[in-house]
């Protein structure tokens, strides 16, 4: 994989009619263009990489104990500016969906949903031999690790990357990228950015990208694309402003009542009935949310343990599927 992003071209004509797509996508919703030596993520991007390894390896901390973390490890000995600890707080969710909470002027890595874990585990417990001991057992890397780096840098430079994507069910296709996310779910890394095959926002696997090289294609940075209202109203990659929530009511037992409490499924659950001395659901939840593959799988995943009121199309597919299950 290629780091010499700006001195590269592209060869193929198909991949230039691809920059002209991407170009005249975004121009024509009169964003500005992108001046390299302006963007303040370029050199940002560590700082906030260094300031997430601080908190996951230290807990909590003020603000104060960060910005003198920060002095105590720079070779000129200089302290971090409060507004540069905000202003990466902010880019650390917005490129790689890690949330630093901050609870009675302490600031910490939010890991209620769990989700972001194992991507926090390879970022930093590999490096400086932290942890790296026959008594803890990590998950593999994800798939698609390998390809973070250039996806990353691709963000920060605000320029394309030139991919050929094989998904697992469909022929192989080249595209251009413009990439505005990583997520991390269920042991796969994904981006979220707009696609010149498709003409709109996607998401992609990473560990289906055959190949994956950088442009010195520029696109300007979508002022109106935000990570956490793409993924606001969704349950793993199925992301989408476009799509709408539905409200959901689910019964569990007793047992995965007590995982849905621990972990929920989305931000707007709430638990609206417990009945202790009831048959074997005991308890109610609802949520609001959209109804993906994930969402069916992660109800399927609980087996009899979770029983789906309503909506009556959500429980038809439930039951489809279980049946199909055992006709197989």
């Amino acid at each position: 994989m290629s780091n010499d992003g700006a001195k590269l071209s592209c060869k193929n004509p198909k991949m230039s009619e691809c920059a002209k797509t991407v170009t005249n996508f975004l121009c024509s919703r009169r964003l500005k263009s992108y001046d390299k030596t302006r963007n303040p993520t370029i050199m940002s991007r560590n700082k906030a990489i260094w300031i997430a390894k601080l908190l996951f390896r230290r807990g909590q901390l003020s603000c104060e104990e960060i910005l003198a973390a920060w002095a105590s490890s720079d070779e000129n000995a200089k302290p971090m500016a409060p507004s540069t600890f905000y202003d990466n707080r902010h880019l650390l969710w917005e490129r790689y969906g890690i949330n630093i909470r901050v609870s009675h002027g302490l600031y910490s890595l939010d890991l209620r949903e769990g989700r972001e874990q194992e991507f926090l585990n390879q970022l930093f417990y590999d490096d400086e031999g932290y942890d790296n001991s026959d008594t803890v057992i990590r998950e593999p890397r994800p798939a698609g690790y390998v390809c973070i780096a250039a996806i990353s840098r691709a963000m920060d430079s605000h320029t394309c990357v030139e991919a050929v994507y094989s998904p697992f069910d469909k022929p192989k296709y080249s595209l251009l990228l413009a990439p505005y996310c990583l997520r991390v779910f269920r042991g796969r890394c994904y981006v979220v950015g707009f696609s010149s095959a498709h003409r709109e926002v996607r998401t992609f696997a990473l560990d289906r990208m055959e190949s994956l090289q950088p442009t010195p294609h520029p696109f300007p940075h979508a002022p109106k694309f935000d990570a956490k209202q793409y993924f606001a109203n969704s349950f793993g990659v199925y992301g989408g402003a476009d799509r709408s929530p539905e409200h959901i009511v689910l019964e569990a037992d007793a047992l995965n009542a007590s995982f849905l409490r621990t972990l929920p499924l989305h931000s707007s659950q709430k638990e609206t009935k417990t009945d202790a001395d009831g048959g074997k659901y005991v308890c109610r939840f609802e949520l609001d949310i959209c109804i993906s593959p994930d969402f069916v799988h992660e109800l399927l995943y609980h087996g009899a343990g979770i029983r789906v009121v309503s909506p009556e199309h959500l429980r038809r597919e439930i039951k489809n599927v279980a049946k199909k299950i055992l006709e197989a």
